[in-house]
Formats: C-alpha cells, sequence, structure tokens
C-alpha cells in the first residue's frame, strides 16, 4: 500500500493526507468495479424482468452518489486542508470520475460474458411471459368482442320480435276495434 501512496504522492504532487486521498480513490473505483461486477451476476441469478434504461437503474444512481461523495471530498480537501489546487490535482480527480463508469461497465461485462446463458435466459423468459400476458388479453378482447356482437345481434332479434309483435297486436285492435268507443 505503501508503494500506491508513493506513486500517487510522486506523481500529482500531494503532499499530506496522501493516505486519506489514494484510499478515497482505490475504494471509489473498487466499488464501481464491484457493483459492475454484482450487476451482472444478479441479472443472472435474479428472476426474469424488464430492462431497465440506464438512467433508472441504481447502479447508475449511486454512481451520481459518489461522484457528488468524491466531488464534495475533493473541494473540502482543496479549500480546507491543502488549501490550493493545482493541474495535476485536477488531472487526478478528473481521472478518477471518469474511470469509474468505465471499471463498472468493464466489471459488468466481464460477469455478462461468464453468466451470459443464464441471463439470456432470463431475458427469453421475461419475453416469453409478457407474449402469452398478451396473447392472455388478445384472447380476453376477442371474446369480449364477440360477446359484444352477440349482444349486438341478440338485441337487434329482440328489438325485430318486439316490431312484429307490436304490429300484430296494432293489426288485431283494428280488425276488433279494441280501445274505441
Amino acid at each position: 500500500m505503501n508503494i500506491v501512496v508513493e506513486s500517487v504522492r510522486e506523481l500529482f504532487g500531494f503532499h499530506r493526507y496522501e493516505f486519506i486521498i489514494a484510499n478515497l480513490g482505490i475504494i471509489f473505483l473498487l466499488s464501481n468495479f464491484c457493483g459492475g461486477l454484482l450487476y451482472s451476476i444478479i441479472l443472472a441469478q435474479g428472476k426474469p424482468r424488464k430492462e431497465v434504461p440506464l438512467k433508472e437503474r441504481i447502479s447508475f444512481r449511486l454512481l451520481l452518489l459518489g461522484w457528488g461523495f468524491v466531488l464534495v471530498f475533493a473541494v473540502y480537501f482543496h479549500a480546507v486542508l491543502f488549501g490550493k489546487i493545482t493541474m495535476s490535482h485536477f488531472i487526478f480527480w478528473a481521472i478518477t470520475l471518469v474511470s469509474a463508469p468505465a471499471l463498472a461497465y468493464f466489471g459488468s461485462q466481464l460477469t455478462y460474458v461468464i453468466f451470459q446463458k443464464k441471463i439470456e435466459h432470463n431475458r427469453a423468459a421475461y419475453k416469453a411471459g409478457v407474449d402469452k400476458i398478451r396473447a392472455a388479453k388478445a384472447a380476453q378482447m376477442t371474446a369480449a368482442t364477440k360477446a359484444a356482437a352477440d349482444d349486438k345481434a341478440a338485441a337487434e332479434r329482440k328489438k325485430k320480435m318486439d316490431a312484429e309483435i307490436d304490429a300484430k297486436i296494432a293489426k288485431s285492435r283494428k280488425e276488433h276495434k279494441v280501445g274505441q268507443i
């Protein structure tokens, strides 16, 4: 660990609190890498589920939270503890922030290759489940449409029969002069 601290100190010109900075960078980058690893493992071992856009994933939100923590620490470190920021410090923090999502993606792809069959099986199972639900809804809608058409035809037949009965009653009244004085 001392080698890492010394190399960071020499490369980026940190003189105080090098251990804290090196540990923060390592923890932040490793947590993103491990998060990427776990994402594909969870996809493989979990239930079939809907694909979620990147901005709605918890991992994306955690990345933003991590960026926020790193930025707050960098501002605090350089404003309060160190008193200034040099170009090498800025490059260090920029590399840390930019490499975090790259490491998360790399970790995710690494485990995706390992669990590809299971992940694809889960995706296919989800799609089959959705297709089954859609087919059931389509069948239900078809049955409802057919029932509505049958009801409409039955209503028309009833209306026609009522009209015939009314016509017979009217004819019978005319012939027998029922209701006339």
